[in-house]
């Protein structure tokens, strides 16, 4: 569907409307499922203005392009030192990550963008390095959410953008404690707080199984 049209189509709703989002899943190198199967999910969108979804569109392009940038990083990092902990597990992290985004996408009518962070994925020559890196990146991403869950957004947004935010705290943790020497519960996709803190009906709202 044009997306002019679908624009034109959210800011005359009245009310709230449900949108039937079908999106395919991330490559099968990082997913659980094969790339050509397809989900058909559903997300509650509530009216917005077409100059609000254009708002909306830029956040979700800034937003799964880091997440695109980190999932790239990890793959690089394990490709260079091996499969190992936290990174295996940040790489499937990442992918829930980016698939919550797409879902916000799809169901605002609107075009993900490709995945191009392998283009800017660069290995550090140590682990330590990779680790402060990593600090780095997730203090970023985090400040990210902040600055976009301090507008006025709209409810089923506001929800995922949090809960990502508490996903990169999480992966905050996780680079800290090992920069520091530790030996920290890694990072686990299904103790995500994408997954944590979200409830069973969210979850099914979403289109996310538990």
């Amino acid at each position: 569907m044009n997306k002019t049209l679908v624009k034109g189509l959210i800011s005359l709703s009245v009310g709230g409307m449900l949108i039937g989002s079908t999106f395919m899943s991330v490559d099968a190198k990082y997913g659980n499922q094969s790339s050509n199967q397809v989900r058909q999910n559903t997300i509650q969108v509530e009216a917005v203005s077409a100059e609000v979804l254009e708002d909306l569109e830029t956040m979700f392009t800034v937003l799964i392009n880091d997440e695109y940038k980190a999932r790239a990083e990890y793959q690089a990092i394990v490709d260079e030192f091996g499969a190992q902990a936290p990174f295996t597990n940040l790489i499937k992290a990442e992918t829930m990550h980016i698939n919550a985004l797409t879902r916000l996408f799809n169901a605002y009518g609107l075009d993900v963008p490709s995945d191009e962070g392998s283009k800017s994925a660069v290995v550090p020559d140590t682990l330590e390095e990779v680790y402060a890196i990593g600090v780095d990146a997730e203090v970023d991403n985090i400040a990210l959410y902040e600055k976009y869950l301090d507008q006025d957004l709209p409810t089923s947004v506001e929800r995922v953008f949090t809960n990502l935010q508490k996903a990169s705290e999480n992966h905050l943790a996780t680079f800290e404690a090992y920069e520091d020497g530790k030996t920290p519960v890694d990072c686990d996709p299904l103790t995500d707080p994408l997954n944590r803190n979200m409830s069973s009906r969210q979850n099914k709202q979403f289109g996310r199984n538990q």
